[in-house]
C-alpha cells in the first residue's frame, strides 16, 4: 500500500494475519487506532515470520508500545520515520535481535538513546536523526560492530563523543551534526578507515585541536567540523585525505597558516575555512586545484599577495572578504608608505576628462577607436586598427562602431589613469585582466589597486577630508568598471559618466 496517498486508520485485523511476512503503508496519509495512534504494533505481534515492516512517512501519533519488543524474532527493517512520534524510544527496542535496519528519523521522540540499543548487534542502518533525543550517546552503542550509517544529527545530545565508536570498523558515513556535543574529537573516530562517504560532527561545542590523525581518512569524500570551538593548526596531515571532494572548517579558531599540502586534495571540490583565526599568506599552490567550484577564506588574518592563477580568476567562487591585510599583485610591492601625491592631481585629471568629453572628443580615445574596413559589401572580413585593449569586444565580433565602443576604450582609461597600472602589465595574463584586477580589489581591499600617488594623508587636509577623498577615488574606478562591461549594453552611458565624474569633482573641491 505504499505511495498511494491513502488516508483513513490502519486497517484492522492485523492479529489474524499470522503468515504475514512484509507489512508497507509507507509514504501515505495513515494515522492510528485510539488515543495512542502506534497500538497497531501491538496486534502485529502474532505475525511471527514478519521480516519487513514499513510504516513510515504518514501521520502516526503517538508513543512507541513496550510490546514492540515482542514482534518477529526474524524482524529485519523496520521503517517509522517521517511520523508525529513523540515520547522515549522503549527499552524493549533490545529485543529485536535480527534488526539490521532501524529508522525512527524526523519525528518528536524524546529522552535518552535506551542502553539497550546495543544488543542490536546484527544493525547495519541506524538513523535517529530530526528528533528531541537528549542525554549522552550510550557507551553501548559501540556493541554495533556491523553499523555501515550511523545517524545521530539534529538532536539534542550533549557529552562527549565515546571512544567506542572505534569498533566501527565497517562504518562508510558518521553523522552527529547539530547537536550539543562537547569536549575534543577523539582519535578512535578518525581510526575508522572504511569511513567513504562522509564525516560530519559540524555544528557542535567541540574543542581542542584536530588530530593528526585525520590523515587516516584516505577514502572519505567529504568532511563537514564547521561551527565548533577547534582550535589550533590545520594539521598538515589533511592532504593526506586523498579522496576529498568537500572539506568544511568554517566558524572555528584555527591558527596558524593555510597548509600547503591541501593542494595534495586533487579532487577537491568546496573549501571553507573561512572565520577562523588563520595567518600568514595564502599558498600558491592553491592555484593547482583546477576542480574547485567554492573557496572561502574569508575572515581570517590573512596578509600578502593573493595568488594571480586557477580558481583566483574567478570572483564567482572565490571569497576573500574580512581579510584586510591581502593585497593583489604589485600593490604588495609598491607598498604603503610610498610618497603621496596632493589630491589636486586628481582634480586636474577629472577637469581635462570632464572638459574633453564635454565637448565631444571624449578624451583622446578618438585616435585609438578601431578603424572598420568592410570588403565584399560585408563585415566578415575585418581590419581592426587601435591600441589592443581599449577596443570593445564587440568590435571582434562583427559589430559597427558607435558611442558605447567609445565608453568602453574611455573606461578602460579611467582605471588605468587612477591605478597607475597598463592593460600591458606583465601580471596579466591568462584570464586576468585591468578589469577583473579591479574587480576582485572591491572584494577585498580596494585601496591595493589605487595608485599610492594619488592616496590622500591625514598631513595637508583635516581630519575627515583623506578618507572622504579616498571615496572619491574609489567611485572614479566604479564608474571605469561601469564603462568598460563586455556587453555594450550593461555599460554606463556617457552622460551618466560626466555627471558622476562632476559630482566627485564638486566632492574633491569641497575637501
Amino acid at each position: 500500500m505504499a505511495r498511494n496517498h491513502l488516508h483513513g486508520t490502519v486497517p484492522p485485523g492485523l492479529g489474524n494475519l499470522p503468515e504475514l511476512q512484509r507489512y508497507k503503508i509507507g509514504f501515505n496519509r495513515i494515522v492510528g487506532i485510539g488515543d495512542n495512534g502506534l497500538n497497531f504494533l501491538t496486534s502485529l505481534t502474532n505475525s511471527t515470520r514478519l521480516y519487513y515492516l514499513s510504516v513510515e512517512e504518514n501521520l502516526l501519533d503517538g508513543v512507541i508500545p513496550e510490546s514492540v519488543g515482542n514482534l518477529s524474532k526474524v524482524l529485519s527493517k523496520f521503517y517509522m520515520g517521517g511520523n508525529r512520534i513523540h515520547g522515549r524510544i522503549p527499552a524493549s527496542i533490545g529485543h529485536l535481535s535480527g534488526l539490521t535496519l532501524l529508522n525512527l528519523s524526523y519525528n518528536s521522540i524524546s529522552y535518552e538513546i535506551p542502553q539497550e540499543i546495543g544488543h542490536l548487534e546484527e544493525l547495519s542502518i541506524l538513523g535517529l536523526t530530526g528528533n528531541n533525543i537528549s542525554g549522552k550517546i550510550p557507551i553501548s552503542i559501540g556493541s554495533l560492530k556491523n553499523l555501515i550509517e550511523l545517524d545521530l544529527s539534529i538532536n539534542e545530545l550533549e557529552g562527549t563523543i565515546p571512544t567506542s565508536f572505534e569498533n566501527f570498523q565497517r562504518l562508510l558515513s558518521l553523522d552527529l551534526s547539530h547537536n550539543k556535543l562537547n569536549g575534543s574529537i577523539p582519535e578512535e573516530i578518525f581510526n575508522l578507515r572504511s569511513l567513504s562517504t562522509h564525516l560530519n560532527l559540524s555544528n557542535n561545542l567541540l574543542t581542542g585541536p584536530l588530530p593528526q590523525e585525520i590523515g587516516t581518512l584516505n577514502s572519505v569524500v567529504a568532511v563537514d567540523i564547521s561551527n565548533n570551538g577547534l582550535s589550533e593548526t590545520i594539521p598538515n596531515s589533511i592532504g593526506d585525505c586523498k579522496s576529498l571532494e568537500k572539506l568544511l572548517l568554517a566558524n572555528n579558531t584555527f591558527t596558524g597558516p593555510i597548509p600547503d599540502t591541501l593542494s595534495e586534495l586533487k579532487g577537491l571540490e568546496t573549501l571553507d575555512i573561512s572565520s577562523n583565526k588563520l595567518s600568514g599568506s595564502i599558498p600558491d599552490s592553491l592555484q593547482k586545484l583546477q576542480g574547485l567550484q567554492l573557496l572561502n577564506l574569508s575572515f581570517n588574518d590573512l596578509d600578502g599577495e593573493v595568488p594571480v592563477g586557477g580558481v583566483f580568476t574567478n570572483l564567482s567562487v572565490l571569497h576573500l572578504d574580512g581579510d584586510p591585510k591581502l593585497c593583489l599583485s604589485f600593490a604588495c610591492e609598491r607598498g604603503r608608505d610610498h610618497r603621496k601625491k596632493l589630491i589636486w592631481v586628481c582634480l586636474i585629471i577629472i577637469e581635462i576628462i570632464v572638459s574633453c568629453s564635454t565637448i565631444g572628443l571624449v578624451f583622446y580615445l578618438r585616435k585609438r577607436k578601431p578603424k572598420v574596413t568592410p570588403s565584399s559589401n560585408s563585415f566578415e572580413r575585418q581590419h581592426l586598427m587601435g591600441s589592443i585593449g581599449y577596443i570593445p569586444p564587440e568590435y571582434g565580433m562583427g559589430e559597427k562602431p558607435s558611442t558605447m565602443g567609445d565608453v568602453y576604450s574611455y573606461g578602460i582609461t579611467l582605471l588605468e589613469l587612477f591605478t597607475g597600472r597598463r592593460l600591458t602589465h606583465e601580471s596579466f595574463t591568462g584570464d586576468l585582466s585591468l578589469t577583473k584586477w579591479v574587480q576582485m580589489a572591491f572584494e577585498i581591499n580596494v585601496d591595493q589597486v589605487l595608485d599610492p600617488g594619488l592616496v590622500p594623508t591625514n598631513r595637508s587636509f583635516s581630519d575627515d577630508a583623506p578618507e572622504a577623498q579616498r571615496n572619491c577615488l574609489i567611485a572614479i574606478l566604479g564608474v571605469g568598471l561601469s564603462c568598460a562591461v563586455d556587453s555594450p549594453d550593461g555599460r554606463m552611458i556617457m552622460r551618466d559618466a560626466l555627471c558622476k565624474l562632476k559630482s566627485i569633482r564638486e566632492t574633491l573641491l569641497k575637501t
